[in-house]
């Protein structure tokens, strides 16, 4: 479930980021690459625990959305962060 969660946001901000592309002041390009980068990892991963362990591709428990959620907050925060680091608007530095 935490790969659909992560597909979906790494959509999402990937339409975010081709909408606000001339003005990009809220850094969607960097949590466009976060989320396809996540995405990219998990994917990578749960088809070598596919191939070689035998699980299922998707598995919808409890566990797989806490999970799922929980890199959803991961990958905002680090966007955040990103955000407040650059300071695109000059808000936070001295004038």
């Amino acid at each position: 479930m935490y790969m659909l969660i992560l597909g979906l946001t790494a959509v999402f901000s990937t339409v975010l980021w081709y909408k606000n592309l001339e003005k990009d002041d809220l850094l969607y390009k960097n949590l466009a690459l976060i989320s396809w980068g996540a995405t990219l990892m998990f994917l990578i991963d749960k088809a070598y625990a596919s191939i070689v362990e035998g699980e299922g591709f998707i598995s919808v428990s409890p566990e797989s959305i806490a999970l799922g959620i929980l890199l959803l907050f991961v990958v905002l925060t680090i966007w955040v962060a990103t955000i407040i680091w650059k300071d695109p608007k000059k808000a936070l530095r001295a004038k």
